[in-house]
């Protein structure tokens, strides 16, 4: 059964409250949110960015989430030259604020193959945000390339090219998120409700 998400809807007022809180651009973000464990697959997302950044573009990242490897995350973005660039923001417990960063977001980034659906992909989307995820991944299964989200294959340029896509056609971009967030972002009653129906046809 996949994940439903609680019906909720983009408000200005988040978004702003979060940009005044972690003092963020009005463009150019990109967002992960989760949990800050190599095995998510960060090391490509700060790769990625660190050829992002060589080609002189003018980003902010956002790493939302605690876990057993940020030190290590802290210092290999250090030897990347990426601290500049990048906002650690810890645990956030305030749903509105999540919502707010969410919305700030040009592109939320989950290149991880470890996690089975991403829930984080849909909670992005419910706030109009694209999610880019890698190929033959769990959150993959959900997305239709160009349309609903970007897929990339597992590799560093790969990423790249998603990233600087989405910068460099920030309409392009929206009107993907706003796909993302009808395609989506299904509630629970909903999926509920499915399920339910498939049973009766097997019985």
């Amino acid at each position: 059964m996949p994940n439903g998400i609680s019906p909720t809807s983009p408000d200005e007022r988040d978004r702003e409250r979060a940009i005044q809180t972690f003092h963020l651009p009005q463009n150019n973000v990109l967002l992960y949110c989760g949990q800050l464990n190599w095995k998510k697959n960060i090391l490509r997302i700060l790769q990625a960015c660190a050829l992002l950044k060589k080609d002189g573009r003018t980003f902010t990242l956002v790493l939302a989430g605690q876990g057993p490897d940020k030190q290590s995350i802290i210092d290999r973005a250090e030897e990347l030259d990426l601290l500049g660039n990048i906002l650690f923001t810890g645990h956030i417990t305030d749903e509105r604020l999540l919502n707010g960063l969410y919305q700030a977001a040009t592109l939320f980034l989950f290149p991880s193959m470890y996690d089975t659906s991403g829930l984080v992909v849909k909670e992005a989307a419910a706030m109009g945000t694209p999610s880019a995820v890698v190929e033959n991944s769990g959150a993959a299964e959900q997305i239709v390339d160009g349309q609903t989200g970007f897929i990339c294959q597992d590799n560093d340029q790969s990423l790249l090219s998603v990233i600087e896509f989405a910068l460099d056609h920030p309409n392009n971009t929206k009107s993907i998120g706003s796909n993302a967030k009808k395609a989506l972002c299904v509630s629970w009653d909903c999926i509920l409700d499915s399920v339910i129906e498939r049973y009766e046809h097997l019985r």
